[in-house]
């Protein structure tokens, strides 16, 4: 069966609902969590102030999701950054980057593209990167782009 998206209004009813068992959010209740549902559902939670309803001792991290930038976003929203080593995903990243084109990749000596150097861009800024704009973790634009944009604050 084919499931359709969720939308926001969804989520913010069904988040608590859906979190559980497995640490995070399917895309509909009782389906195993996956790494794009429970960034929406913690995006949609840090916009209503929510976060606190996250039992966020259940989540558990593994190795290979680590690096993506689903996964920091949320642990930034969550104040929970400090559960991953920082200078390892720093260097993992540097380590994406092409030295000849700039560009930044998923994993080393791989092809660089625009998707992947925006995503590896933007865990750097979460990371606190020097030289880099702070972005949004629950947006991704840069911090004053959506305190501009939706917020109307002036630089």
């Amino acid at each position: 069966m084919e499931h359709l998206r969720m939308s926001g209004t969804y989520w913010g009813h069904t988040a608590l609902d859906i979190m559980g068992r497995l640490g995070g959010f399917g895309c509909n209740h009782e389906h195993d969590p996956h790494i794009l549902y429970t960034l929406s559902a913690v995006q949609i939670l840090a916009l209503f102030d929510r976060l606190d309803a996250v039992d966020a001792d259940k989540i558990v991290l593994t190795e290979e999701f680590l690096f993506r930038f689903a996964i920091l976003a949320s642990l930034v929203m969550m104040d929970r950054v400090h559960w991953i080593d920082k200078k390892k995903l720093e260097q993992f990243i540097l380590d994406c980057q092409d030295p000849k084109s700039g560009g930044i990749s998923d994993r080393p000596d791989d092809a660089v593209d625009v998707f992947h150097t925006f995503f590896g861009e933007a865990r750097l800024s979460l990371l606190g990167f020097p030289g880099l704009t702070a972005i949004d973790s629950a947006y991704a634009p840069p911090v004053d782009v959506v305190g501009r944009v939706f917020y109307g604050k002036k630089k």
